[in-house]
């Protein structure tokens, strides 16, 4: 606190600033300090949060990562000779061995200027004239070069690769050890894209003409066969040697001829290590929530965040995720329909370093994984994976408001029209069928689970009623990831929308703590005031007992 009041004690012997100080520090204990201590609590409650939903988002990062089962089926492929071709492969690969013939590489052409010349330097062109260089690539039309008189062998080169009008051609020159020749190199690889020099035998360039070039390299198709097709004499052709159309979900590398094996398997190590990464971050969740919540019968002593409806609606939404049935899944249809099937499970021992978190039976989670891969991909990170048990009513759609889940279906041709049952509710309303006859789509209404939801069918018109299941599978990374989106929401998510409300309250306790501050320094200095008057009053209390001894003694 400021004030211009200051006291000696002299007078009065009495330290009255010390008396103020107490004063003042006692009136704050009283009425400002129980409100720090209030504000404190609300800002630590704001802090817990805050944490909590960090430790959200690093989960939703995860999950997004694997939350299709392209992300998170991962395959490898093996080659048994790596100098012939290697492979990557994706979730889309089937597991399985291939022979693979490689043929024939694809190669660009290389044309050659067969005598060459004595330096780089060397004139190609001393006519006293422009005379002109001329070739075609690919087949197509014949490219005209003019090329000056004292042109030299490094100028011709730069002058066919700075042509605006070079359809693909790159100009180079090789030196064999006693000449320079200059090189045509196509930039394309391919049977098709040849280079022919002076097609038209009109060039004027003399040693640069019709037949002055050797093809040192022929532009030239990749050639494979795959596990003996097709057969001989015929091979599998492409512009490329990276090629991603042959086998599905694998890309070959060619690098050489010969004949390999390639292992499509999957790569056990690499999903486990993500299943590791998505338990990690669920348990820095959880165990985060598990601080800031407990409660000690014992002691009575609670977390800043017990009993906070916020984080009791988090913990209830994730923890339902990863212990019930996924959306879609049909005991029965699929091998497997929740994560405790596989090997997860929630540590209940009381007292064990690990109570309250996720963990993983590995040997249970690996005799599944090997098993049945595509069934753990799916049971984790199926996306909205739509099937039906009708093949003539078949999953075409849906939209960011279709609810995953299981819908019966009707379809009736002769009015026309088609309705959803999600599973456990009521048939909802009647939906005209798009389309035509035997090319009808049925599309979900606005304001229902199904919202979105579009089906094909074929059948025809005035065939009546006909019913199907549909199955709208979401995997769990697919269901965390949409829970997390909705539960970090900067606009919508439960922490965010509380701690705007508990910002509020620490705002209304900083404004009164402000008044408090202001009450309290008038307050001193009103004890000043009155103090300094005192000590005045006494100083002259003191003068004038002073002067009242002095005339006592004078009269004696």
């Amino acid at each position: 606190m400021s004030s211009t009041i200051s006291f000696s004690g002299i007078a009065s012997g009495i330290d009255f600033s010390s008396l103020v100080d107490g004063l003042i520090q006692a009136e704050r204990q009283r009425r400002i300090t129980p409100l720090d201590n209030i504000k404190s609590q609300w800002e630590e409650k704001v802090s817990a949060m805050q944490e909590i939903n960090s430790k959200l988002l690093s989960l939703y990062t995860v999950t997004k990562s694997m939350d299709t089962e392209a992300e998170f089926q991962v395959r490898t492929a093996t080659s048994s000779d790596d100098n012939v071709l290697t492979a990557s492969a994706t979730s889309q690969a089937q597991v399985g061995s291939h022979t693979m013939v490689v043929n024939q590489l694809a190669r660009v052409e290389k044309e050659v200027h067969t005598n060459g010349e004595s330096s780089e330097d060397a004139v190609v062109n001393s006519s006293g004239s422009t005379q002109t260089f001329q070739y075609n690539y690919a087949g197509g039309s014949t490219i005209s070069v003019d090329v000056p008189d004292g042109t030299t062998l490094e100028e011709l080169k730069n002058l066919i690769n700075n042509d605006p009008n070079n359809p693909g051609v790159t100009a180079s020159i090789l030196y064999d050890g006693s000449a320079y020749h200059l090189v045509l190199t196509g930039n394309d690889m391919g049977s098709s894209n040849t280079i022919v020099v002076d097609p038209d035998s009109t060039a004027t360039l003399t040693g640069y003409t019709n037949g002055k070039f050797t093809e040192s390299q022929t532009a030239s198709n990749a050639q494979v066969r795959v596990d003996g097709y097709p057969p001989d004499p015929d091979w599998i052709e492409r512009t490329t040697n990276e090629i991603n159309d042959v086998i599905t979900g694998v890309t070959l590398y060619l690098k050489d001829t010969g004949t390999v094996s390639l292992t499509i398997s999957t790569d056990r190590d690499a999903i486990k290590e993500k299943v590791n990464d998505f338990i990690d971050a669920f348990n820095e969740v959880r165990s985060t929530i598990m601080g800031y919540t407990y409660y000690d019968s014992d002691t009575g002593e609670s977390g800043i965040l017990n009993g906070n409806y916020a984080t009791q609606i988090v913990k209830a939404r994730l923890d339902n995720i990863v212990a019930s049935s996924l959306p879609g899944f049909l005991d029965g249809q699929e091998t497997y329909i929740n994560l405790s099937q596989v090997g997860f499970y929630t540590d209940t021992e009381e007292g064990s370093a690990t109570e309250g978190l996720l963990l993983l039976n590995e040997s249970t989670f690996d005799d599944a994984l090997n098993d049945d891969p595509d069934a753990v991909a799916e049971l984790l990170a199926a996306s909205f994976k739509g099937v039906t048990d009708d093949n003539r009513i078949t999953y075409y759609g849906h939209t960011t408001n279709t609810e995953p889940g299981i819908y019966d279906v009707e379809i009736d041709t002769d009015t026309e029209q088609g309705r959803f049952r999600p599973e456990g509710e009521d048939w909802h309303p009647w939906v005209a069928l798009e389309g035509s006859s035997g090319d009808y789509y049925l599309t979900g209404a606005a304001g229902y689970a199904e919202e979105g939801l579009a089906l094909h069918t074929t059948y025809g018109s005035g065939t009546g009623t006909h019913s199907a299941q549909v199955r709208l599978k979401n995997g769990v990374a697919a269901e965390l990831s949409r829970e997390l989106d909705d539960l970090t929401s900067a606009s919508d998510g439960p922490f965010n929308v509380i701690e705007e409300s508990y910002n509020d309250i620490i705002d209304n306790l900083e404004n009164k703590i402000a008044r408090e501050e202001d009450r309290l320094e008038q307050y001193e200095e009103r004890l000043r005031q009155s103090f300094s008057r005192l000590e005045a009053f006494l100083s002259r209390m003191d003068s004038l007992g002073q002067y009242l001894n002095q005339l006592i003694q004078k009269s004696q």
